[in-house]
């Protein structure tokens, strides 16, 4: 599907991770910041789509792994 969407939309579409150590006040301000982001370029259902736009599927999953400070035991290696 990525490889069929125009030249534009391909270089605007992004896949990444980032790990790091949070407190669980941190986490909620993260969790703030971006919905308060993608709430920005939010559109309603229904409401006018204007042109040249596409539906595009924001999906970021949140883990929270208990710190055990061993790799191993944490399931990375």
């Amino acid at each position: 599907m990525w490889s069929s969407q125009p030249e534009g939309w391909r270089e605007a579409q992004v896949m990444g991770e980032r790990s790091t150590q949070l407190t669980v006040d941190e986490l909620a301000a993260l969790r703030s910041e971006i919905r308060t982001v993608l709430n920005r370029y939010a559109r309603e259902p229904g409401e006018r789509a204007y042109t040249g736009t596409r539906l595009a599927l924001v999906a970021i999953p949140w883990f929270v792994l208990e710190t055990t400070d061993s790799p191993a035991r944490m399931g990375f290696w």
